[in-house]
């Protein structure tokens, strides 16, 4: 069995375990707010699946920092499978905490936008909908047509990973509480820290 069919793997059955684990064994200290936030396996599988594609969409993007090309198989897998659950977890949201009513969504998203913001405003979730699917393009796009991938314009490419981030940061740190934001803000840190290191060995290795 390949590195990829077993990462493909773990991604599959990933948020369910957590979800699992989350609701039955693990610290209920530290899970407390998901356990609140979430009262059912079904609904801690969909945060969980957001959790680890953003912690995919993580590595890719700091993995490109050191040099590594998005291209190169086990990172356009991992890119992809970052996609496919973050689909998921839009899903599972509507599906588990929003009883399948875009309504219901829109009516949350407003309120937690006021709570935070002052605005009383639903666009987010529209948003989050077309960060899932400039993902998924752009994950398919990377992993079925590599070659093309990597012709794409830096400042599509740019774009693409600057709205990425963006929305990521608002989902993992200005919309979240508790210890996921504050993992969220240390994913933050180590990847400016890994641009840094990236900038100041080329200006290093340049100047030899």
């Amino acid at each position: 069995m390949t590195i990829a069919t077993l990462l493909t793997i773990s991604i599959a059955i990933g948020p369910m375990m957590m979800a699992w684990l989350t609701q039955n064994l693990l610290l209920p200290s530290i899970f407390a707010a998901d356990q609140r936030l979430a009262t059912t396996v079904p609904q801690s599988a969909s945060l969980w699946a957001i959790r680890i594609a953003l912690l995919a969409m993580f590595v890719v993007l700091v993995a490109e920092t050191q040099g590594q090309r998005r291209t190169e198989r086990f990172l356009a897998i991992l890119w992809f499978a970052g996609a496919v659950l973050s689909f998921g977890h839009s899903i599972g949201a509507i599906a588990t905490f929003h009883q399948g009513s875009q309504a219901n969504a829109l009516e949350s998203t407003a309120q937690q936008t006021e709570a935070l913001l002052g605005m009383r405003l639903g666009a987010g979730l529209f948003a989050n909908y077309l960060f899932v699917l400039v993902w998924l393009v752009d994950a398919a796009a990377c992993l079925l047509a590599p070659t093309r991938y990597a012709q794409m314009p830096n400042g599509i490419r740019l774009a693409i990973n600057a709205f990425l981030i963006f929305i990521a940061i608002n989902g993992a740190i200005v919309f979240a509480s508790g210890w996921t934001r504050w993992i969220g803000i240390l994913c933050v840190v180590i990847a400016l820290l890994a641009i840094a290191k990236h900038a100041w060995w080329q200006r290093l290795t340049a100047s030899h």
